[in-house]
């Protein structure tokens, strides 16, 4: 029996990375309002907003299996989300440079009507270059850091802002698609 399948997030990264493992799927954006600190830490951060993001759409969909998701880097316990500004994205940039950072994933999957929820979080590391005013003037003036958390999206930034990473490049990007498919598989969720 196939399974309705709702990803709780209006990201369009999200959405193409999860055409990856699911052919069919609805998106519905949530209304939440998203935390942006938590007391036990950047990893339960990204944790709660995800379960918050999911919960939210799930209570209006009871029988299908809701995705949300939710990333944050992270660099010495202090917690990067989208900047509101061009100075807030170069204030970031100059935090991350010549620095390794990590990029956390919450994931949730919310079944209300089998009471299931589920909810993990997986981590990745980037390193960043040391950066120069002119590459970041440069960066800044081609591409909008606001739409980003950590004001930069590896898949535009990977050999010029960003020296590498460890771990799962589209968990970077938004959605550790790979350890979301094993969460499905082990539920018996199979895609419509």
């Amino acid at each position: 029996m196939t399974s309705r399948i709702i990803l709780a997030s209006g990201s369009s990264r999200r959405q193409e990375l999860l055409k990856e493992c699911i052919s069919q799927f609805e998106v519905v954006v949530p209304q939440v309002e998203e935390l942006k600190y938590s007391e036990a830490g950047n990893q339960e951060l990204a944790r709660q907003n995800s379960i918050l993001k999911a919960d939210a759409t799930a209570s209006a969909h009871p029988d299908a299996w809701v995705i949300g998701s939710d990333t944050v880097v992270s660099l010495d316990g202090k917690s990067f989300g989208k900047p509101s500004s061009l100075d807030e994205a170069r204030e970031m940039l100059l935090k991350l440079s010549g620095k390794t950072h990590d990029v956390l994933s919450g994931i949730a999957l919310i079944n209300q009507s089998k009471s299931i929820q589920i909810s993990e979080v997986v981590s990745s590391r980037v390193i960043f270059y040391p950066l120069t005013d002119t590459l970041m003037d440069d960066y800044l003036m081609n591409h909008d850091p606001t739409q980003f958390a950590g004001a930069y999206p590896i898949q535009y930034t990977l050999g010029t802002l960003v020296a590498g990473y460890e771990g799962s490049y589209k968990n970077i990007v938004g959605l550790p698609v790979e350890r979301l498919t094993e969460i499905l598989k082990e539920n018996g969720v199979t895609p419509s």
